[in-house]
């Protein structure tokens, strides 16, 4: 096996179709006596992906390589994976055909290696990543294959089977003297997500059938990148390759609805999990024998998750919009950012070298880029309102902006017949009395302190000509 230098191994995810989302910044609009009102960024270039490539068919699962800057989207509707540069504006795009039906792709940066889960093929495939030209090779067969992820450091492949209820692994050097050895291990219902924390030796599997993760943890042996003990276990194991001499630990986490992918921050060792019908993710550390799992809340129909080991930001494909969220992994109390990468994204991947998003568009065969998002503290940016008067229709915008877009709220009594939508940041109505009130308008988003701003409204009596 080849192997390549990086820098440092990068962040292996995958999931059903593994895909990824963008989430458009909330941007709230209302016309009202000629003044637009905007809570956030302005709709504009930002509101948009910054690169569109036209792949073709309806792409899902995708990787990214950090040293190369090469693209790998898998095409189910094609039985290819397509590739291109994502450094460039106008890539040539190369198709390498593997199985029937590919759902999940993962890329072995340090070896050079992807491989691909072919569900109606029951194959797992491999093809060079440096020559996209060559062929790809089917590895192993395993029944309706759903997810795969590499080990950088051992090249250890593992697998899940959705209708086995199994994770699979093998190391893919095995398959110079024939077909790989192949072992597993029972998870939970219906997996259909894998990811791995090499340093923590942690392997984690989504089961979306009983919305839970498995976590299996193995002790440092010989080979550590091997679950060991799945045959003493009463597991089982496929072949005849040793099960390794290391202790393992299955540990059931319970996290949110349908769980159908998950990445793991190599050096906070979080898993972030999407949980496909709760518009949630689901975060834990993945060595605690008794996670704590917290949730954060993103897009409609998470589908796929990537994390970018540099910055530490989950990105997370919002499979029924236009968005992929972004937030801090380790933070207790995240902002939630909205990025847009194209129609309905499904698979999710970062460039690290590059500070480059990519998320497929199936519904339009493309795979967009972005960078990702800054931070930035609610500002409000309004005048104070005006003075109103009683019997004559008013209205104020309160403005204002920050990344991610800040919500509104006032405290306070406004004077009768005046009304505040903090949807929109409208002050209006007819004002039914003369009086003054003083009210507090605040913007929150969790970037940082909340704005704040004290107004007087008054209205006055209808001057009688």
């Amino acid at each position: 096996m080849k192997l390549r230098r990086l820098s440092k191994p990068p962040a292996t995810t995958s999931g059903i179709g593994a895909g990824a989302g963008v989430a458009v910044g909330a941007t709230a609009c209302a016309v009202v006596c000629a003044c637009l009102v905007t809570l956030g960024s302005p709709l504009g270039a930002a509101a948009f992906p910054s690169s569109v490539t036209a792949v073709g068919g309806s792409p899902g699962a995708v990787a990214v390589d950090p040293a190369t800057h090469r693209v790998y989207a898998a095409d189910p509707s094609g039985d290819v994976v397509s590739v291109f540069d994502g450094s460039l504006d106008a890539p040539t795009i190369g198709r390498v055909t593997v199985g029937t039906h590919p759902v999940a792709l993962a890329l072995d940066a340090v070896a050079g290696r992807v491989y691909v889960a072919n569900a109606d093929s029951a194959t797992v495939s491999a093809f060079d990543a440096d020559d996209p030209s060559s062929p790809a090779t089917n590895l192993v067969s395993i029944e309706n294959p759903s997810a795969v992820a590499v080990d950088p450091v051992s090249h250890t492949v593992y697998v899940t089977s959705s209708s086995e209820n199994r994770l699979y692994w093998f190391t893919d050097s095995d398959s110079a003297a024939g077909t790989p050895v192949l072992q597993w291990l029972p998870v939970g219902r219906e997996p259909s997500g894998v990811a791995l924390d090499a340093v923590g030796h942690v392997v984690a599997v989504t089961n979306q059938g009983d919305n839970t993760v498995s976590v299996v943890t193995t002790a440092p042996s010989d080979d550590t990148s091997v679950p060991a003990g799945a045959g003493s276990a009463g597991s089982g194991s496929v072949g005849s390759g040793s099960a390794g001499s290391s202790t393992t630990r299955v540990t059931t986490v319970s996290v949110g609805a349908s769980p159908c992918a998950l990445a793991i921050d190599p050096s906070l060792h979080v898993a972030v999990v999407a949980n496909l019908r709760g518009d949630t993710v689901s975060r834990f550390d993945v060595r605690a024998s008794t996670p704590t799992v917290s949730t954060v809340a993103v897009g409609r129909a998470p589908r796929s998750v990537a994390i970018d080991p540099t910055t530490h930001n989950a990105f997370v494909a919002n499979s029924l919009g236009l968005t992929v969220s972004q937030f801090a992994v380790g933070a207790a109390s995240p902002p939630v950012m909205s990025l847009p990468l194209g129609k309905a994204p499904r698979g999710v991947a970062v460039d690290e070298s590059r500070g480059t998003v990519f998320a497929t568009n199936p519904l339009n065969g493309t795979v967009s880029g972005s960078p990702p998002l800054t931070p930035a503290a609610p500002t409000i940016v309004s005048a104070p309102p005006r003075v109103a008067t009683v019997g004559v229709w008013y209205s104020h915008s309160v403005e204002a902006r920050g990344t991610p877009a800040p919500t509104l709220s006032l405290v306070g009594s406004l004077p009768a017949g005046l009304s505040f939508d903090a949807s929109t940041g409208q002050l209006s109505g007819t004002p039914t009395a003369a009086g003054s009130s003083t009210v507090t308008v605040r913007a929150h988003n969790l970037a940082g302190p909340d704005a704040v701003a004290t107004y007087t409204v008054s209205a006055l009596p209808k001057i009688a000509w």
